[in-house]
């Protein structure tokens, strides 16, 4: 198979026209129509778009050999940020914890998870204004009880005596 039959076939396994494959890349029809036909130069800046636009292997897109998808960190972290929507804050910090070795990677993780319980096990700032506001209301209660309860205190009602 030649580089020109897997272009068409990726083509096709998208489920695109030539048109649809074309505006993809920044090409007309009439130029993917070329770049199909067997015998034609396909360009290296038109290859790494392909790879790019559609997350396929180079070696794959030049050679035929091994699986058609890319399986390149960036390729699949594109594609993830396809599926999941992801900003471009997202995409950097995911882009950066996999610049680093699997050890570093590892030691990231457990410092995460330590701050993570970290937060977990700390009161939030409200959770605290409400316990302060609860022991505030418990010392007032307990003041009112006690005064009431107290041997000392005076009724508060009137009596009144019949004439």
């Amino acid at each position: 198979m030649t580089i020109n039959q897997r272009i068409k076939k990726l083509r096709k396994s998208l489920g695109m026209n030539q048109g649809e494959f074309g505006q993809k890349i920044g090409m007309g029809q009439a130029g993917i129509s070329k770049i199909e036909q067997d015998g034609n130069t396909v360009i290296d800046q038109n290859i790494r778009l392909i790879c790019q636009t559609f997350h396929v292997s180079e070696k794959w897109l030049r050679t035929g050999a091994g699986p058609m998808e890319s399986d390149d960190v960036s390729t699949m972290l594109a594609r993830l940020q396809e599926e999941m929507d992801l900003t471009d804050l997202e995409m950097r910090l995911l882009q950066t914890y996999f610049s680093f070795p699997a050890e570093e990677r590892q030691t990231f993780l457990a410092m995460a998870q330590k701050f993570a319980a970290r937060l977990a096990a700390e009161k939030s700032p409200e959770e605290r204004d409400r316990q302060r506001e609860q022991a505030t209301l418990d010392a007032v209660r307990q003041e009112f009880r006690d005064k009431r309860d107290s041997p000392t205190s005076t009724p508060s009602t009137i009596t009144t005596t019949a004439k």
